[in-house]
Parts: structure tokens; sequence; C-alpha cells
């Protein structure tokens, strides 16, 4: 059980770091006039996928429990991908629109030179 529960943890690392990559990428790429928001969006993304994830592995550990330590494990792992995609995209909504009313929406012209 511990192996399976070490490789589960080595996904979740690779996971993360793939999504931190990708978030630096989306931050650094973002036109100037949009880099507060993208930040925001992304910094709000991160912590409702912290929370979520957290949950949903709770909630997956408790439902997988039906199939013993290995369900247990597996629903873990289910329920906190899950928990932790729909937390980022919720997150990164709130992140945005907090954004958008302390701020302001990004005024910029990028778009409109085409």
């Amino acid at each position: 059980m511990n192996r399976v529960g070490g490789i589960f943890r080595k996904l979740g690392i690779i996971g993360m770091t793939i999504g931190a990559g990708i978030s630096v990428y989306r931050i650094y790429s973002s036109p100037a006039c949009e880099r507060g928001r993208v930040f925001s969006e992304e910094l709000g993304g991160w912590g409702g996928a912290i929370v979520g994830g957290l949950a949903g592995a709770k909630i997956g550990a408790m439902l997988g429990a039906v199939g013993g330590p290995f369900g247990s494990m597996v629903g873990a792992f289910i329920g906190g991908a899950i928990g932790g995609i729909v937390g980022y995209n919720y997150g990164s909504q709130i992140g945005g629109s907090a954004h958008d009313s302390i701020i302001g929406p990004p005024k910029c012209d990028c778009y409109q030179s085409q």
C-alpha cells in the first residue's frame, strides 16, 4: 500500500509542477495591460484548487473506503483531482472578478488593432 501511495503522491507533485509552469507561462505571455487580472485569476485558481483538492480527497477517501484501504487511496486521488479542477475553475473566476471589482477591468487596445 505504501508503494501505491507514493506513486499517487509523485503524480500529484508532477501535476502541481506542470500547473505552476502553465500559470507562469500564462501570466508572462499575457498582454501587459492584462497581467494584473491574469495574475489574480491564477492566484484565485490556485487557492481554489488547494481547497477543492483537499475537500475532494477527503470525500473521495470516504466514498472509496467501501473498497478497503486501496479503494480509499484511489478515491482520495480521484476526488482530489476532480475537486482541484473544479476548485481551480471557480477560484479563477472569483480571482478575476475580485480584480475587476477592486482595480477595474483591463483597459487596453491590444485586440482593437486587428
